[in-house]
């Protein structure tokens, strides 16, 4: 027999009163999610463009 915190009935009920304490706030797991999300996004485009302005003022500096 497994001795320790989560064996028998002396386990599940510690389990069960650490899942009534535990609180998670939804909302600031949604809030950093769409930050993280939005910087990806934003940082992506911000490349695109960059690389796009590189391409074109090489592009134009060649012909001459």
């Amino acid at each position: 027999m497994a001795k320790g915190r989560g064996s028998g009935i002396a386990g599940a009920v510690a389990m069960a009163h650490f899942a009534d304490k535990l609180h998670i706030d939804w909302q600031k797991i949604d809030r950093v999610e769409s930050a993280v999300l939005l910087s990806l996004i934003g940082g992506g485009l911000t490349l695109c463009i960059l690389a796009a302005a590189a391409y074109d003022i090489g592009r134009a500096f060649s012909v001459w």
